[in-house]
């Protein structure tokens, strides 16, 4: 993470990198740094007249004018993908000293990063470990006893953290194949894993705990081969959790059909027997079950769970309209498993969100927002099924209820939010009572908890701005001990970071209708407020999710040695204050999130944190949506963008993979009412051909089936033929073999990476200039941006821009980082409907059904 620094010192622009450690560990940040490193080739300045975009054909009689390309086999796609990659190389690539910035790049990662460890029934810790250029993190495990050892060791990346037992790098020949998830059996003689390769969908694999891999790949393990894993095998698993019974007589999943199936319904076709040393234990196929008991609805999503006691199969029930669930409770001593058994339909209608957690023998306790939008405790007792539900712990006004973890039998943590800051409490678990706040010293962000309902001790561990991970390990000395005591168990040390060089805070700043924002600030503690500094803005503001204090080691980089400033405005649309705070900013209200954004920089900028042509703000699939029409809204107000993934036309997301669930947070288009409002911040629909637009490089991957490239592809297009002599160029790179949220090998991230910052390096030194649009990509839902290694990229693109001398303000660079099913756009079917609204003079005249017929291409 590092980068950024050694390259900046690399390139060694116009000014030198001013030092903010001093100490011998500092350096290491600049090993070999040169007196001068002399730039060896300056591109010219962009021509639009010299260099003309390459056509995209055009339906005028059309809303959709760029839909000529209706799959990624099309030739024209192929063509179109091709040409404007050839006008990107040609422009960008045209850089040295690849080899320096490859081996700084290793070198960033070369530290060691580990989770909290678990204990398994087995009698072992459990934990990831991940270091240098490794290319996924690798789970080990120890003896209990021997873990503070480990853990101590690990602090050296080249000393052994405990027993290997599987290494994600064997997966694959290339390492690109991903451990999605893990479970491990009851007694923890087996564990059943979910591995992912290049995006595709999952497959389950089952193996003895007693049969561990016995080399890692950078130990001479075989790549592709594990003789330990057992025969059998799950395919077709997009998202799911694996549930043990507690006999280890087999799990529970859930899965879709294969894909050239005749099945009727989701895993109808696919029951059967573990293999390979299990015995007679089955696999139950829970959508297998589920198509039979609800027929009528054969793509709603199930996930199973299974009681503590082993009782109980508790399953929920999703659909692709909203994010509430139906639950479902089996009672698996009374029945066999078959499609006849008996369910009680604990919750039988959607319109909230229910979370099982725990239970009492037939008392069963859930965490939802039932008549609660910052979330509350309640209990369900299934010998009473008339009583209902119970409130066991009510809504906290003041905070968001995140998480609630049973330990030491009657005792649970529950985690908050508060103002987008942890906090945790420990309580009585059958009663509800509030004993006291843990860890009340503590600011940051709790990234994770380990401990099960039976242990007498858990770990919890903290993030903030300034630091990295740290590990807390609690203990308690009896079960009627209410204050455990904490012990420092793990900090991740890092040369030459010292988090009393900088300052972070949280401001409140007011919204465009008052409404009090947060949001998070880092700089140096010598910093200056006085309207000059760079900064680097992120958001996000969608689907409920909340961005807490993470931490970023290259944005501190950033800082210490450009002076600049981090932010990170919590805006509406994201689960900061609960549930009304994500629907203030999501379906009719998404301008509210889009105000939050843009009043956000008004304030750094008015208040002296920021200069106003040297601001980029950042973000990913809802954080491009958000960028995106940002720029279109106020595009003086920015510096620069980069984007990943990101949804650009709100007029056909549905349309395109997993497009159609996100209808409840952004609105169905083909509801007249929705169209209103969405065609209004649409990106792709509200492009000013009169503005001057900051220059956009988009980045999309050719695999990517959640936000698909289509909307790069179309949106680049578009912006190309809206502003054909526009001063900054629009520029399009497309990744290949490559999709939404990949995990790649570090090594292939590198390259990619090397060849990003030469590209983005290049278009800085032929602009001269200050200014980038930068939007990184989330990847995955639950992602957090410090993990995103494109990032590092992006930063090494800022450090060139503001340190290179005198600013020229009128020059931008926007980057899209897209996704994947290269359709340039799609076009109704034959038959289907599109809903579209007529205007003139700015003056909403009606909105009408268009039935798609067979329509002529014209150019």
């Amino acid at each position: 993470m590092l980068l950024v620094t050694k390259f900046v010192a690399f390139l060694r622009f116009h000014i030198p990198i001013q030092r903010t450690f001093d100490s011998p560990e500092s350096r290491v940040l600049f090993p070999n740094h040169p007196d001068t490193c002399p730039i060896t080739h300056y591109p010219k300045h962009w021509d639009p007249k010299a260099t003309p975009y390459p056509h995209a054909r055009r339906y005028s009689n059309s809303s959709d004018v760029f839909h000529n390309t209706p799959s990624k086999e099309s030739k024209e796609t192929q063509q179109f993908v091709t040409r404007q990659q050839a006008l990107a190389k040609d422009y960008l690539s045209k850089y040295s000293h690849r080899e320096f910035l490859h081996e700084t790049l290793t070198k960033t990662w070369n530290y060691a990063m580990i989770t909290c460890p678990f204990l398994d029934p087995d009698g072992y810790f459990y934990f990831y470990f991940k270091t240098g250029p490794k290319s996924q993190s690798i789970l080990y495990r120890v003896k209990k006893g021997e873990e503070e050892e480990a853990y101590r060791r690990n602090t050296d990346p080249k000393q052994p953290v405990g027993e290997l037992f599987l290494d994600p790098n064997l997966f694959s020949i290339d390492g690109t194949a991903e451990l999605t998830f893990a479970a491990s059996s009851g007694t923890g003689t087996y564990v059943a894993y979910a591995v992912s390769g290049s995006g595709d969908d999952s497959t389950i694999y089952v193996r003895r705990t007693d049969s561990p891999h016995t080399k890692s790949a950078a130990d001479g393990g075989k790549r592709g081969e594990d003789l330990g894993r057992m025969k059998d095998t799950i395919k077709n698993v997009k998202s799911s959790k694996i549930e043990w019974m507690n006999n280890d007589s087999g799990f529970f999943y859930s899965r879709f059909p294969d894909p050239l199936s005749k099945a009727a319904g989701p895993g109808a076709n696919h029951q059967g027997k573990v293999e390979g040393g299990a015995g007679k234990n089955t696999k139950a196929d829970l959508n297998h079950m589920a198509s039979i008991l609800d027929p009528e609805n054969p793509s709603y999503s199930w996930e199973p769970a299974v009681s503590d006691d082993g009782n109980y199969l508790i399953v929920t029930s999703g659909r692709r309209a909203d994010d509430s669930n139906r639950v479902w409770v089996a009672d698996l001593n009374s029945q066999p498993l078959s499609s006849e058994m008996k369910w009680h339909k604990v919750v039988n209608e959607f319109g909230n969100q229910y979370s099982f957690v725990t239970n009492d023998d037939s008392l069963l306790y859930f965490l939802t927002n039932k008549d609660a939008p910052k979330c509350k405790v309640v209990t369900y007792d299934l010998s009473k099924p008339q009583e209902g539900f119970k409130d066991l712990l009510r809504e906290d006004p003041n905070a968001v209820l995140e998480g609630f973890y049973p330990i030491n039998n009657n005792l649970a943590i529950l985690g908050y939010s508060q103002d987008a800051k942890s906090v945790t409490y420990l309580h009585e678990l059958q009663s509800g009572k509030r004993i006291k706040q843990i860890g009340e010293d503590l600011i940051g962000s709790v990234d994770g908890v380990s401990g099960r309902r039976n242990h007498n001790e858990f770990f919890i561990q903290m993030t903030s701005l300034l630091s990295p991970a740290t590990i807390y390990r609690y203990r308690f000395n009896s079960e009627e001990d209410r204050s455990p005591t904490r012990v420092e168990f793990r900090r991740t040390p890092i040369s030459g970071w010292n988090p009393d060089d900088f300052v972070s805070k949280q401001v409140f700043y007011e919204s465009k209708d008052g409404t009090k924002v947060p949001m998070f600030i880092v700089h140096r503690k010598d910093f200056k407020q006085d309207g000059t500094a760079p900064e680097f803005q992120y958001g996000y503001g969608g689907f409920g999710l909340s961005l807490s204090p993470f931490f970023a080691a290259p944005y501190l980089c950033f800082i210490a040695h450009y002076g600049g400033v981090f932010a990170v405005p919590n805006i509406r649309g994201g689960g900061e204050y609960g549930e009304g705070w994500h629907l203030a900013g999501s379906l009719e209200k998404k301008q509210n999130g889009l105000d939050d954004f843009q009043y956000a920089t008004k304030y750094l900028i008015a208040n002296r944190y920021v200069a106003p042509d040297k601001v980029t703000i950042m973000g990913g699939r809802v954080g491009g949506l958000l960028v995106a029409a940002c720029v279109n809204q106020a595009p003086e107000l920015y510096g620069a963008a980069i984007a990943e993934a990101g949804v650009f036309d709100m007029l056909r997301f549905q349309r395109f993979k997993i497009g159609r669930d996100w209808v409840s947070e952004y609105g169905n288009p083909d509801d007249p009412e929705a169209f209103d409002y969405l065609i209004k911040y649409s990106p792709l629909h509200n492009i000013n051909p009169a503005a001057h637009y900051p220059a956009l490089l988009l980045i999309t991957a050719d695999r990517d089936n959640q936000a698909v490239p289509s909307h790069s592809f179309k949106y680049a297009a578009a912006v190309q033929h809206a502003l054909p002599m526009n001063k900054q160029p629009c520029l399009l790179r497309v990744e290949m073999n490559a999709a939404h949220g990949d995990e790649e090998n570090i090594e292939m991230e590198i390259n990619t990476m090397v060849d990003q910052s030469f590209d983005l390096a290049q278009l800085m030194l032929s602009f001269g200039t200050s200014q980038l649009m930068i939007i990184f990509g989330l990847g995955k839902a639950d992602a957090k941006p410090w993990l995103w290694l494109r990032g590092c990229s992006a930063l090494a693109l800022f450090y060139l821009i503001f340190s290179s001398g005198p600013v020229q303000s009128d020059t931008h660079l926007c980057l899209w980082l897209g996704s994947a099913d290269t359709q340039l756009a799609s076009w109704p079917r034959t038959g289907s409907k599109l809903s579209i609204s007529w205007a003139r003079n700015g003056k909403k005249l009606r909105n009408d059904w268009y039935k798609a017929e067979n329509q002529p291409h014209q150019d």
